[in-house]
Parts: C-alpha cells; sequence; structure tokens
C-alpha cells in the first residue's frame, strides 16, 4: 500500500503542476501608429511612426501602405526596443488631374519573440481637392470574436440618389476575411448593411486589433471615400482542464489526504496485529 501511494502522489503532483502553471504569460507588446501625409508636385508623400509601448523588443519590423490601388513594402529592421520609434516613409506618384477623396491604410508588420507574425492598423483618408463626400456614412460596432464572426457595416445614403459603393475591410494579419471587398447598391435616402466573415487566425486571448472599412464610390468626376473604423477583441475558449483546474486540485487534495488516512490506517493495523 505504501509503494502504491508514493507512485499516485508523485504523478497527481506533476498533473496538478501542469494545470497550474499553464496559465503563465510573456511579455506584451503594445504598438502605437501615427500616420500623416503631405501632398507635393510628383505625389503624396506619407509618413508612418511606429511606437513601442509593450514590456519587450519586436523583431523584424517593417511597414506596408495600402492607396491608390498600390501595395507598398518598407524595408525590414532587425528589433524595435521598447519605447523606441521607426519612421518609415513613402511616396505614390498621383497624376495632378487626380481629384476627390482616396484611403489610406497602413499596416505595421513585426514578431514576437517566439517569431510569431502579427500586425496593426491605421487608416486616414487623402483629400486631393474636391468635393468632400457627403450624405454617406458607414458604422461597425465593436466585435467579440471566439474563432468565426461576421463584423456588420451599416452604410446609410442621406442623398436623394442612388449610389454605387465599393466596400473593403482591412484587417492585420492575425486576422482573416474572405471576400475582402464586397459591390453595394444603395437606393436614395435608404441604409444597409454589409457582412464580412471574421476569422481569427492567430488572434492572441484578450488582444484588440484595429480593422478598417472603406466605402468608395465615384461621383461628379470625383472619387469619394468614406472610412470606418472598428475594432476586433479576441476571446479563445478556455481549455477544459484550465477552467475546472480548481476542483482538480480541490479533489487532488481530498485523495492524497485519503490515502494518507488510509496507509496510517493500515500501519496501525500492522502495530496491532504485532503485538497480538
Amino acid at each position: 500500500m505504501k509503494c502504491l501511494f508514493n507512485k499516485f502522489s508523485i504523478i497527481f503532483l506533476f498533473l496538478l503542476y501542469f494545470i497550474a502553471t499553464n496559465n503563465a504569460t510573456a511579455g506584451t507588446l503594445t504598438i502605437r501608429m501615427d500616420l500623416s501625409y503631405t501632398i507635393g508636385p510628383d505625389g503624396v508623400e506619407v509618413r508612418i511612426d511606429a511606437t513601442n509601448h509593450g514590456s519587450e523588443p519586436a523583431f523584424e519590423v517593417g511597414a506596408r501602405l495600402h492607396g491608390f490601388d498600390q501595395a507598398l513594402q518598407s524595408k525590414t529592421l532587425e528589433r524595435l526596443e521598447i519605447e523606441q520609434t521607426a519612421a518609415f516613409q513613402f511616396r505614390i506618384p498621383v497624376p495632378p488631374d487626380k481629384k476627390g477623396v482616396y484611403p489610406l491604410v497602413a499596416e505595421f508588420v513585426f514578431r514576437d519573440a517566439n517569431r510569431h507574425p502579427f500586425s496593426t492598423l491605421s487608416g486616414i483618408p487623402v483629400n486631393l481637392g474636391g468635393k468632400i463626400p457627403t450624405g454617406l456614412s458607414g458604422l461597425a460596432r465593436v466585435l467579440t470574436v471566439e474563432n468565426k464572426k461576421n463584423i456588420r457595416i451599416r452604410v446609410i445614403n442621406a442623398a436623394p440618389r442612388t449610389r454605387e459603393v465599393v466596400a473593403t475591410v482591412y484587417l492585420p494579419w492575425s486576422l482573416d476575411a474572405s471576400p475582402k471587398q464586397k459591390n453595394i447598391k444603395l437606393a436614395p435616402r435608404s441604409y444597409t448593411t454589409v457582412d464580412f466573415p471574421i476569422n481569427s487566425r492567430y488572434g492572441i486571448n484578450d488582444a484588440t486589433y484595429p480593422v478598417y472599412c472603406t466605402l468608395e464610390f465615384d461621383e461628379q468626376g470625383h472619387h469619394q471615400t468614406v472610412l470606418v473604423q472598428s475594432t476586433v477583441q479576441i476571446v479563445r475558449p478556455k481549455n477544459w482542464f484550465v477552467q475546472t483546474r480548481w476542483y482538480w486540485l480541490m479533489g487532488g487534495v481530498f485523495v492524497i489526504f485519503g490515502w494518507i488516512g488510509v496507509w496510517v490506517t493500515g500501519s496501525k493495523k500492522k502495530a496491532v496485529g504485532r503485538r497480538g
């Protein structure tokens, strides 16, 4: 009985240790992005500043810029220290006769200490001159995602005319959607909703990711853009053993004391038997 108790207690205590330590957390990466632009004679000059406000360095950092039907990539920096800022500059050639409001969406890409890839977004409308879009608006609520869920964009056309709008969603690397672009037609003074199925590929539990949706249309010779911003928070279902670990711990305590009681009782009986 004594040998059996020792063997069982070692195995069970190892299981308790595994369950109790399964929630260990590492450092955090908190990235702040600042996006700005200037319009010059040769196009649009864009600057992206990314600052690491987290508790550990970021690695293999870089930037991507989406705008004017282009996707530009910066050079990769080896490391971004805590409270350090990395600056990236882009120039997008734009014809001088191009008028209207166009979207710019910047993406900062990086890896954590375990070399897992991540990215975060920032967006801004660029006014090249002309009319500012009126009568069209969009709204998206904050979304909480476990595995897969739709992000719903409410598009409102308050103008007295029909509008054909292209809706495009921009997501960080940890999230995915298919399709990412949809065409919608709005009657005068009406509204509709556009759904994009969001899938969490590598989203971290409790992390919050900014997402952007652009609503673009052409009107009276000018391109128009409405930029809609929202956030997606990742909530992963907890492991069953982690959720019930306190029951395992309490049960383990009772089992161990039970085995101790059995062992002590057996020892007393043996002692009494020897005296007799």
